[in-house]
């Protein structure tokens, strides 16, 4: 899966912050471990002129959702994901969500 979002250029463009792809745990189901509301996966910095604009694009893969489970085992879990393009956790940003199963 793939996300996208568009970066214009500001006056103060080459101080922007990067732009973030976060992602959430899965909300449905039983969890084997508790794990953060968000969670920083990649991230790309990229200066703009004020007038131009580029698509900032991530890729998920599977590796991107596992974390490290009992038995110290990587692990992914099923469920819906809901993910975040935004320059911080806080900030609001496209989003989006997806079902994984495995």
């Amino acid at each position: 899966m793939a996300r996208s979002q568009s970066a214009h250029g500001s006056p103060t463009a080459a101080n922007a912050p990067p732009k973030r792809w976060y992602s959430s745990t899965p909300t449905t189901g039983w969890r084997a471990v508790t794990r953060p509301v968000r969670e920083l996966k990649a991230y790309r910095k990229i200066a703009l002129a004020p007038d131009q604009s580029e698509v900032v694009r991530f890729t998920i893969r599977a590796g991107d959702l596992s974390f490290v489970g009992t038995g110290n085992k990587p692990v992914v879990e099923p469920g819906t994901f809901d993910v975040w393009i935004a320059p911080s956790a806080e900030a609001d940003g496209v989003t989006g969500s997806f079902e994984l199963t495995v």
